[in-house]
């Protein structure tokens, strides 16, 4: 914490002066590239810019984007709440909120549908993938292989940090009230499950990342995407591509919900 308190000083302390003294205010080479990514105050104007980045973005989608992300924070903080009442518990249910009297108010109920701040991104997600793709058809530039490779590439080598942090370092950071619960071995022992994003259909003794089911879910989707992408794209002038489109959202659909209510998942589960 303290060498990134340092990198960020000193960043934007680089920053300031190359804004406001030096005579190119553009960075020079990677080195300086790479430095400002750290700056508090390029960051910030970012954050607080309000036009539109390029003619491609969808600003729409922002207030989407914050209200899910503290959508999500609120839930898992209440949820270590939960968790660190009882500790010798093994899997968690969102039905303890009931037993520890969270759901008596309308406040309440957002701790309790939490999950469905995480189908607002795959919903995002879905949404940017679709219509990206479909500009890269009009521009005759889409490239299906590539379409996977630079998506598993960026997805991927953050990822892949996290896991090492996780396996290496991370256990000599937790401390806290639930630090007992937090293990290693996980990560050193089922690291490649999450680098192939098999981590969501296989059952470990260890998880590596519990958070990492979303990567593993989202990949699958993105997998999946074309199938559903290419043929409404193609058959746009007929009925065919929106038939196939009909098809594919019922059966996603009637899936799920029928997983749901057969092992008592949320909501159908919390009684």
């Amino acid at each position: 914490m303290l060498l990134i308190t340092v990198l960020i000083a000193a960043a934007t302390a680089f920053d300031f002066w190359k804004c406001y003294f030096a005579e190119s205010k553009k960075a020079r080479g990677g080195l300086e590239e790479a430095l400002i990514c750290f700056s508090l105050l390029s960051n910030v104007e970012k954050l607080m810019r309000t036009g539109r980045s390029s003619s491609d973005a969808l600003p729409c989608l922002d207030g989407m984007r914050v209200i899910s992300m503290t959508w999500v924070v609120l839930g898992h903080s209440f949820s270590q709440v939960a968790w660190a009442g009882r500790p010798a518990m093994t899997n968690f249910n969102w039905s303890v909120y009931k037993q520890l009297g969270l759901t008596s108010t309308t406040f309440d109920e957002l701790l309790v549908n939490g999950y469905y701040s995480v189908d607002t991104f795959f919903y995002m997600g879905g949404l940017l993938v679709a219509y990206l793709t479909f500009i890269e058809l009009d521009r005759k530039r889409f490239n299906l292989p590539l379409f996977y490779v630079l998506r598993y590439l960026r997805i991927t080598i953050p990822m892949a940090f996290i896991v090492w942090f996780t396996a290496s370092i991370m256990e000599t950071l937790v401390t806290g009230p639930v630090a007992g619960l937090f293990t290693t071995r996980g990560c050193q022992e089922n690291w490649w499950h999450m680098l192939l994003y098999i981590n969501v259909y296989v059952t470990a003794s260890g998880s590596c990342l519990g958070q990492g089911w979303y990567l593993g879910t989202e990949w699958s989707l993105f997998v999946a995407s074309p199938f559903l992408i290419l043929p409404m794209y193609y058959f746009r002038k007929s009925r065919w591509g929106l038939r196939w489109w009909a098809f594919i959202m019922l059966v996603f659909t009637l899936v799920p919900m029928s997983l749901a209510i057969k092992h008592k998942l949320p909501p159908f589960g919390i009684e």
